[in-house]
């Protein structure tokens, strides 16, 4: 080692082997976390998972800003090799990698809003994310003379980033965590109102099919858990189930959890991430969807869009079933929606947009259709246990008396 300041391993330069896709660079870089080794932290239940999260950030060179470890994908390694590869160079950190990673995003960098357009950078980066579970933390590494390493709690993290897709992927790394661990409640708050974990905002990854803005929702229920209900045989099953639904922002009529599908994401990862924003409710997701409805949203019908524009065609909205299994006290949209608990009939009265009507009305039908099932299975079960007890009974009726029995050579 030449001096104490200087790591004997350098990080790589330049760009000769560097992979491009239709003039965007590749980048790979990842989140490294850790767990907090604190007894008293981990024996106080009144602290949440996330509060004993950190997540590592680096500074930039020459600059003040915390990012998080990244860079060039280059052609002799995969991208999780690059992934590794930079944690290493630039944070001086090793660990075990999760293999799927957090989400794919475009974004400029500094040399990409270049002036010169035929510059091979131009046409920005396309960066790959990954979660990094720390396990060993270098005293030396390649850049330690240009970087400084800084472990943040979550909150802390999604202030000082100052760059969106960074802070979408640290959001996609607080959800991936919460899917791990369904126990997990990943909200921590910049004050009593707000909650750190922000809805999705803006269009510029938004899904279109042939001029239609894709858009994935649900129809979140439940069934009453009242003992005289469910023994009540005089209360059908569409009474006993109950639907959820939220006010629009700045109106008063209800609506179910729906949002733009994006293009990091499949439309049931959408539906889920909307019924979480909007109406602060996890659970489970039936995968086959209740239909595809055409719609104009608000937006479509507004005097700014004309034939050219990309909203005028309006919206196809795929909508799923949600069984509730959890409810938030604390959600991103909370202050700007009301949620309300509804039987069937109440939701038809109150929905004023026919698609909506016609979805709810599927869900009835497949509802429906499954409680029947169900209880023919039942009956059917029931019949066979009586047929069953039946035939013991002749069974028994005709037992040989063992004198009578006598054994043949």
């Amino acid at each position: 080692m030449g001096d104490s300041s200087m790591s004997v391993l350098s990080s790589r330069t330049g760009r000769d082997r560097q992979r491009y896709d239709n003039n965007f660079r590749l980048v790979s870089g990842c989140i490294p976390y850790r767990l907090i080794k604190d007894k008293k932290l981990e024996e106080d239940t009144s602290v949440d998972f996330v509060n004993k999260l950190q997540v590592l950030m680096v500074s930039s060179p020459n600059r003040h800003d915390l990012v998080f470890p990244k860079g060039g994908w280059e052609n002799d390694e995969t991208v999780l090799e690059a992934a590794s590869r930079e944690a290493m160079e630039e944070a001086g950190v090793k660990g075990i990698l999760r293999e799927v990673p957090l989400g794919v995003w475009e974004f400029r960098s500094k040399s990409s809003i270049s002036t010169n357009a035929e510059d091979e950078s131009f046409g920005g980066c396309k960066g790959y994310m990954f979660a990094l579970e720390v396990t060993e933390e270098l005293q030396e590494w390649p850049e330690r003379g240009n970087r400084q390493r800084k472990w943040l709690n979550v909150k802390e993290a999604l202030e000082l980033c100052r760059y969106e897709w960074m802070q979408r992927a640290l959001e996609a790394f607080l959800r991936s965590i919460m899917e791990s661990d369904p126990s997990v409640t990943c909200f921590i708050f910049l004050n009593s109102s707000m909650s750190v974990i922000s809805s999705r905002t803006g269009r510029d990854r938004q899904r279109y099919d042939n001029n239609f803005r894709l858009v994935s929702g649900c129809i979140p229920y439940r069934l009453i858990k009242d003992e005289g209900i469910e023994e009540d045989t005089s209360v059908d099953f569409v009474n006993k189930l109950q639907v959820l639904m939220v006010t629009s922002p700045n109106r008063h009529d209800l609506v179910f959890p729906k949002g733009g599908w994006e293009d990091d994401e499949t439309v049931l990862e959408a539906a889920s991430r909307e019924a979480m924003e909007e109406a602060g409710v996890k659970g489970s997701l039936r995968e086959v969807p209740l239909g595809v409805w055409e719609f104009r949203s608000k937006s479509s019908i507004s005097s700014s869009c004309n034939e050219e524009d990309e909203c005028f065609g309006g919206c196809k909205g795929y909508m799923f079933a949600l069984e509730v299994t959890e409810e938030l006290e604390d959600w991103p949209e909370r202050e700007n929606r009301e949620r309300k608990w509804l039987s069937v009939k109440e939701a038809l009265e109150l929905c004023r947009y026919e698609w909506m009507q016609r979805a709810l009305e599927e869900f009835l039908r497949v509802m429906q259709e499954e409680e029947e099932e169900e209880e023919e299975e039942e009956k059917k079960l029931r019949t066979e246990e009586e047929t069953v007890q039946d035939d013991s009974s002749k069974l028994q009726e005709c037992q040989i008396d063992p004198c009578y029995c006598f054994v043949v050579n």
